[in-house]
């Protein structure tokens, strides 16, 4: 699921990927015993695991402004090109 509660529910199935930005929250609400997960992050970056209902205003302000200063990725994560439709 995607968006946080009561937000999208995705399927996904073998072969897919799914590129989720800086800030989309996401949880596995089901998986089959043969699942896998791979995370990937940019060498240059980290990250912040927050909770909106656990973090003040002006945190959640701070954290928007972080996401919005992150750069685009030098490389598709996906397939490792070049970046081609993905703009800032």
């Amino acid at each position: 699921m995607v968006f946080g509660e009561g937000g999208t529910t995705i399927r996904l199935e073998t072969g897919d990927a799914a590129v989720l930005p800086a800030g989309v929250s996401h949880q596995m609400v089901a998986m089959s015993d043969d699942n896998l997960v791979v995370g990937g992050y940019p060498g240059e970056g980290n990250w912040d695991n927050m909770r909106v209902a656990e973090i003040s205003a002006q945190a959640y302000d701070d954290a928007v402004e972080r996401i919005a200063a992150l750069p685009v990725p030098a490389r598709d994560p996906v397939t490792g090109g070049p970046m081609g439709l993905w703009s800032a």
